[in-house]
């Protein structure tokens, strides 16, 4: 049952602010294995984190030197939105994982 406690898991425990942060306030911060299977299919990639990833790879998708230099295959995000959404969202399963995990993807 909820109780109005708030919980803080670490995705990513090589992060040097956070774990500043956890020197400074100690046993404020738990290991993402103790959040329950049930939350951890709620999260979500963040999507300011996608859309500044996603503008990156417009330029940064291309391995061959002349074409970076001359923007010749730069990518354009479209601004089409579906059902008065914005970006969508798909469903990605890996092939080795049996859950559909929803994922956001850059619109093609």
């Amino acid at each position: 049952m909820y109780d109005g406690t708030v919980r803080f898991y670490v995705m990513d425990p090589n992060d040097p602010v956070l774990a500043f942060y956890r020197r400074a306030f100690p046993g404020v911060f738990q290991d993402l294995n103790q959040l329950s299977a049930d939350l951890k299919m709620h999260l979500r990639y963040p999507e300011d984190l996608f859309s500044i990833q996603a503008d990156q790879y417009t330029t940064f998708h291309m391995t061959v030197p002349q074409v970076y230099y001359n923007r010749e295959d730069l990518w354009v995000l479209p601004n089409e939105t579906y059902a008065g959404k914005g970006r969508a969202h798909g469903v990605l399963l890996h092939p080795d994982e049996t859950p559909e995990q929803p994922a956001r993807v850059p619109p093609s």
